[in-house]
Parts: structure tokens; sequence; C-alpha cells
């Protein structure tokens, strides 16, 4: 609909409150998830799932994580909705949860982006060989995955350090100066194999 794109429109824009209240309308206009006129649409569930994104980054969690269970609920084979519930649990600090929907997420869709989550998530709750496999996935399933790289690296590094310099100048290759710096440190320090 209208309105939804420019809920989208507000999204991109940071305007995160306005593309509440817009996805909100969108979600009255279509409530129970039929046009007016009473067809069935399926964008009811990608309007919660909008409208819990605003809310994330406005860390209404509460809000956030209501609009996911609904956008899951409407649509439950949706592998986008419980990546970004996911990614809402991260932000508050539950990396166990967070890592429940990252694993909901990949059993419907294999996704880079949805290992690269859980990596993070388990490198957080110090599952190092954990986080190190989940980047090697999302690498797999995307060979410039320059954020995989360097965190893989900084994972290596904690872990046994193979591979740890060759990850970080790889990110650096592809212009990630965060990493390339690491890498520099490292290097310097003479722990490059």
């Amino acid at each position: 609909s209208i309105i939804a794109l420019k809920a989208e429109c507000y999204y991109e824009q940071e305007l995160y409150q306005t593309s509440i209240t817009t996805f909100s309308r969108a979600i009255e206009v279509m409530s129970n998830g039929t046009y007016p006129d009473g067809r069935k649409t399926s964008d009811y569930a990608k309007y919660y799932s909008g409208r819990g994104k605003n809310y994330s980054k406005l860390r209404k969690h509460s809000d956030a994580q209501s609009d996911f269970d609904e956008a899951i609920k409407q649509d439950p084979n949706n592998a986008e909705y419980y990546l970004l519930k996911g990614n809402d649990y991260f932000i508050q600090g539950m990396y166990n949860s967070a890592e429940k929907n990252y694993n909901k997420s990949l059993s419907l869709k294999n996704s880079a982006v949805a290992y690269y989550k859980r990596g993070n998530a388990n490198y957080k709750l110090g599952k190092l060989a954990d986080a190190i496999n989940d980047y090697t996935n999302a690498i797999k399933l995307k060979k410039d995955y320059t954020q995989a790289y360097r965190n893989r690296g900084i994972a290596r590094y904690e872990t046994c350090k193979t591979g740890a310099c060759s990850d970080l100048k790889k990110a650096g290759n592809l212009r990630d100066t965060k990493a390339y710096n690491e890498y520099q440190r490292i290097k310097n320090k003479g722990e490059c194999e």
C-alpha cells in the first residue's frame, strides 16, 4: 500500500516515530489481514515487522517484540521476522534469546546475515568455536562479507590465533579500516603466522 511505502521511507530517513504512526495507520486500514474490500493480504505481517523495526530503533523493546510476535503469528515461515526479533534481543544484551531466534531464522532460510548475526550472539556468549563456524558459513554464502571476516579474525585471535591475521587482512583489503588497524596491531606485535 502507499501508506506502507511512506512508512518505509520515513524509516530510511530515520524518522522512526513518524514511521511508527504511518505503519499503525496501514495496520488499521488492513485490520485482520484483509483489504477494506475483504481480500486477504500477506502485507499485514510486513507492516507489523516494519513497525517493530522502528520500535527497536527507539529502544521500545517491549513494543518491538510484540510487533515481531504478531508478524510471526501472521507469517510463521518468514525467516526475516525471526531475524528481526533476534536483532532486537541482541540490542538488549539478551544473547541466548537472540541466538534462539537466529536458529529459527536459519531453519527457514540459509542466510549470510543470519549466520553472521548468530556468530555475534555466540561470540558474546563466549562460544568462540561456534562463532567462528557461523562467520565461516556467512563467508561461504557471501564471499566479500567484510564484517564476517573481521569478526572471525577477532574470534580466531582470541582462541588459537591461526588464521586471524589473514581474516583481518582480507577485511582490511575490503576497506574495513577497523580490521586493517587490528591486523597492523597484531602484525606489529609479531603475532601473525
